[in-house]
């Protein structure tokens, strides 16, 4: 740690002295990947334990409206019980991923909302393709994207509606 913080003020100084940006400096020398992949890692983290948390929920809220436990566990095996947690994780994942273009200053907030919510609804929608969520009829399949097109507008017309507030 310590040859980490002498490392950084010796590439603060040589910023300095050749009159370039410190983050120039942290590119050439390979510390603004390692800070990125740190970055995506924490990332990743984040997706899998929000994917848990949305599998125990449904664990534990969807019985309440499928006529108790006994009848709501017995409609899966083990296998299902294991494929529903990996599709909660993927999906929670590809989520969480493409929030890391909110870091860039270079894009408009707008198409930051449009870039993150894109991504998630598209490893959504193939995740429920090939779990079988989505029916293969086409009116079927049209209903189900307005569904879950509704659903995810609803947080994008919230981060919409943050920013406008913040904006005035």
């Amino acid at each position: 740690m310590y040859n980490i913080i002498i490392s950084c003020f010796s590439l603060h100084r040589i910023a300095l002295l050749h009159n370039t940006d410190a983050v120039s400096v942290l590119r050439e020398n390979g510390f603004l990947e390692v800070y990125a992949i740190k970055k995506l890692i924490k990332k990743l983290c984040s997706g899998i334990s929000v994917g848990c948390v949305a599998f125990v929920a449904i664990i534990f809220i969807f019985p309440l409206f499928e006529g108790g436990a006994n009848a709501f566990f017995r409609q899966k095996t083990g296998e299902g019980w294991q494929q529903l947690a990996a599709y909660c994780i993927i999906i929670a994942t590809g989520f969480s991923v493409p929030t890391l273009i909110y870091e860039s200053s270079r894009l408009s907030f707008r198409l930051k909302i449009l870039i993150h919510l894109t991504a998630g609804a598209l490893i959504y929608l193939i995740t429920a393709h090939f779990s079988g969520w989505i029916n293969t009829r086409p009116d079927a399949a049209a209903l189900f994207l307005l569904i879950s097109s509704t659903i995810a507008a609803f947080p994008a017309l919230h981060a919409f509606l943050s920013a406008k507030r913040r904006a005035k």
